[in-house]
């Protein structure tokens, strides 16, 4: 499924897992939905070159989503690709609706899978 056609608004960003235990070789992220539509499920982002993640916390209130994209065209993407010669790179943007937070992912590929 592409990214872009998830059910995004509303469902709910219950967790995030960063893993680097193998530097370089494997730097992952999965996040942990639970879909308006389909129940709890989870993306696993791969070959992550950077993340950048803008959240608030200390509100009382399950964090939603407000809406997600994905794009290849991000000044920081750019930069990423032409210094470092990376190809095949898109950026991945999560906007929060409960905190006004936002996650972008520039990864090579995602895919699913359940919990």
């Amino acid at each position: 499924m592409d990214f872009d056609d998830f059910h995004w608004h509303d469902s709910g960003l219950k967790s995030i897992h960063i893993d680097r235990s193998n530097p370089g070789y494997n730097d992952s992220i999965v996040l942990e939905i639970e879909w308006c539509d389909i129940g709890v499920g989870r993306l696993i982002f791969q070959e992550v070159y950077k993340a950048k993640f803008d959240l608030n916390f200390g509100i009382i209130a399950q964090e939603s989503i407000l809406d997600a994209y994905s794009t290849r065209d991000d000044d920081e993407l750019h930069l990423l690709t032409s210094t470092f010669e990376i190809h095949d790179l898109t950026c991945y943007v999560i906007n929060t609706n409960s905190t006004s937070g936002q996650l972008k992912i520039y990864a090579k590929n995602f895919t699913t899978g359940t919990k």
